[in-house]
């Protein structure tokens, strides 16, 4: 059975499933309608005209027809719609003819294996927008190969557990770094990702810079932005070697190059290691406020104010309220409260865990908040 939902403008016909699982007849994941919208506002947010963009994982064309529908007509010189899946070609048609584009010349639909496609390609896209079911490992390569200098590449990853250290095995062969259960797993598990996006990017000689990342319920989503030379692919290496050490004795943590024997602030040396992971920037902080200027969903606003927030405390890694508290038998307050005993040093609230929090405070004051007072 078929029927037509309504995504942003466009009218896209799905096989009746409320689940989505890689048995349906043509995949489309309802769950992803925010990672689509916030793709088109990031498009329409850079301004960039006559771009060529690939979707090698088009499934019903849902993306491909709302950047048709959404984007200005000058913004896009042709995309190209593309799923291994014959039947997705007759979805994607449809589809185009319920949002009267059937006539739309910039819109080429073929139905060949990604990496074949990628491969034989023989020329370059300007955005390409990996969403796969899973990890998105499989596809990295050979994408690199085919971005333009300027272009974006957008990658999600549902595969967070073994980015987020529940499969420290399956992250180490995966993404070539340990990953640990620790109160900042989901920060941990994107930079991981975005290590492994660079590491890609500069063996092609090209930088990959992450300018826009989040995670939301199942997965991870980062953006980058692709500058081509051999130098400025090198440059990315200083941010790519980090180890997040975190004592779970203390609940304090430290980034470096090298793992600690000890945690230099109780002394015990039960310390879990995360890494190597990606130690820069996650957002450019310009183009969120872009995005925000021109979003009118409530939540997609609330949600970039909170990355931006974020951002101004340039700390890899960060607290967990719970997690203190929890060590040091204490009760929990409010994040509010914390935030007022720390100032005037600047303490904002974690978009990747609802208890966590980074702080230009030092460690002592931190964890001055969750010490039981003593009696006088």
């Amino acid at each position: 059975m078929k029927k037509t939902i309504q995504e942003g403008k466009a009218s896209i016909i799905i096989q009746t499933k409320d689940i989505a699982t890689k048995n349906q007849e043509v995949f489309y994941n309802p769950k992803m309608e925010l990672n689509r919208t916030l793709s088109i506002l990031l498009l329409r947010a850079i301004k960039k005209k006559s771009q060529q963009i690939l979707l090698p994982l088009a499934g019903t064309g849902v993306r491909g027809i709302r950047l048709l529908l959404e984007l200005p007509k000058n913004m896009i010189k042709g995309i190209l719609l593309n799923d291994v899946n014959p039947k997705a070609a007759t979805y994607m048609n449809q589809n185009l003819v319920a949002n009267n584009l059937e006539k739309e010349t910039r819109v080429k639909i073929t139905t060949q294996d990604a990496n074949t496609l990628l491969s034989n390609t023989e020329y370059g896209f300007d955005y390409i927008d990996i969403d796969p079911f899973g990890s998105p490992n499989f596809l990295l390569d050979n994408a690199i190969r085919r971005l333009k200098g300027k272009a974006i590449l957008a990658v999600t990853a549902t595969d967070t557990a073994p980015l987020a250290g529940a499969y420290p095995l399956t992250c180490k062969t995966k993404y070539w770094a340990t990953a640990s259960d620790v109160p900042a797993k989901h920060e941990l598990g994107l930079r991981i990702l975005a290590r492994k996006v660079q590491l890609l990017g500069m063996h092609h000689e090209k930088s990959l810079l992450p300018i826009f990342s989040y995670h939301h319920e199942h997965y991870y989503r980062i953006y980058f932005l692709c500058e081509r030379g051999k130098q400025k692919a090198a440059k990315r290496y200083e941010f790519l070697t980090g180890i997040h050490s975190y004592c779970t004795t203390c609940g304090q943590f430290f980034v470096g190059e090298n793992k600690l024997k000890q945690c230099p602030y109780c002394k015990e040396r039960t310390l879990r290691y995360t890494g190597p992971l990606y130690t820069g920037a996650l957002q450019d902080v310009r183009l969120l406020k872009a995005m925000k200027k021109i979003a009118k969903d409530k939540n997609i606003i609330a949600l970039l104010e909170n990355l931006i927030t974020e951002s101004s405390v340039k700390q890899v890694g960060q607290y967990d309220m719970h997690d203190l508290a929890h060590k040091n038998k204490t009760t929990l307050q409010k994040f509010e409260v914390y935030e007022k005993l720390l100032l005037p040093y600047t303490t904002v609230r974690s978009t990747t865990n609802k208890y966590g929090f980074k702080t230009t405070a030092p460690a002592k004051n931190v964890h001055a908040l969750f010490k039981k007072k003593k009696s006088s």
